[in-house]
């Protein structure tokens, strides 16, 4: 079996866990209070909707961990236990915090020292940031302070990122299979042939992939607080298992990453929280601007698949470029879709 086969086949199969996973979400979280209830201002979805999705997601993985280690010994031996401990263990504190979130609304404050708690756990598991190429040929260390630091920074954007980002449905959960994908994809490149974090990266897909078939529009289930950050988390780990797949995994949050920036810089601007909600982040504005909602997860989608398969075929200076690019896109792309949702009388604040 080609190892394209092989990636495929384990997707596949943690797809279908992650969506048996779904409707066993979907069934409980009803029963335990983890409903998301419109509120007219930020949530404006019709009904009441299931959360903790990303529950499903995790379950998969660790299922497809279990089942995979049995069945692919040889290919998953250079995958060291603490790396994965650090994609099933890590996730903890973000589940205790997201599922209480979904609960009772907890205060930014507490979502923090949840991401703070898993990624401390991350890094005392190993996971690090050691190197970066230099965009002039070469590579540059990192001494173990440094790299914890750039470490836990990397994988708290990655959070950030997918959390905001998570308004939308189908957004997150879908560009979190393709980022994962994109890595496997570099994993079968001659250059950084690492066909064991390939396999990996394409069970975490499959698993986001199969709760997105309950949370394509319009949506039966949401991914809940832990489901937003664990996708952040998760990818910022496997990205950095490698640095050279750092830049893939910018390409797929990228325009999550560029959003956050551009929309807490304002917040600070208009003298507001940083970590206040509101409807400004270029997924809401794009919808006020007349775009249906699952068209604004299809332009992300293709955006993010289309800088991601153009950095797998250039260096690090051109992936700088393409980096740039990027969030010059996804800015004119917000100023554009503000100028024309104001010019239709509705609302982005």
């Amino acid at each position: 079996m080609s190892w394209i086969l092989l990636f495929l086949a384990v997707a596949l199969a943690s797809a279908a866990l992650g969506w048996l996973g779904g409707w066993g979400i979907r069934a409980l979280a009803p029963r335990l209070g983890l409903v998301d209830r419109p509120d007219g201002d930020r949530r404006r979805h019709q009904a009441p909707m299931p959360l903790a999705g990303g529950v499903a997601a995790w379950g998969a993985m660790t299922v497809m961990a279990a089942v995979m280690h049995w069945a692919f010994p040889a290919v998953l031996a250079p995958f060291s236990s603490l790396e994965w401990l650090s994609l099933l263990l890590s996730p903890l504190p973000l589940l205790c915090v997201g599922l209480l979130d979904d609960r009772y609304r907890l205060s930014p404050g507490w979502l923090l020292a949840g991401a703070l708690c898993s990624i401390s756990i991350a890094l005392l598991l190993g996971i690090r940031i050691d190197e970066v190429t230099n965009p002039g040929g070469g590579v540059r260390m990192f001494g173990p302070i440094t790299s914890i630091f750039i470490t836990g920074g990397w994988l708290l954007a990655c959070i950030g990122s997918t959390k905001f980002a998570d308004g939308v449905d189908g957004l997150v959960a879908g560009q979190t299979g393709l980022g994962a994908f994109l890595i496997s994809a570099l994993c079968l490149a001659p250059a950084y042939f690492q066909p064991h974090v390939g396999l990996v990266s394409a069970l975490f897909g499959g698993a986001f992939i199969g709760v997105l078939a309950h949370n394509w529009p319009k949506a039966r289930l949401f991914l809940g607080e832990f489901g937003s950050t664990f996708a952040g988390l998760g990818l910022g780990i496997l990205a950095s298992i490698s640095g050279a797949k750092v830049a893939i995994a910018l390409m797929a949050m990228g325009f999550f990453g560029a959003d956050m920036v551009w929309v807490m810089a304002r917040r600070l601007w208009r003298g507001r929280s940083p970590l206040q909600g509101d409807r400004t982040h270029l997924h809401f504005l794009l919808v006020a601007a007349g775009v249906p909602v699952w068209g604004v997860a299809m332009i992300v989608w293709g955006l993010g698949l289309g800088f991601g398969v153009a950095a797998l075929r250039f260096q690090t200076q051109g992936k700088l470029v393409l980096i740039g690019a990027l969030i010059l896109l996804t800015w004119t792309l917000s100023y554009g879709a503000e100028r024309v949702a104001r010019q239709k009388g509705v609302s982005v604040l």
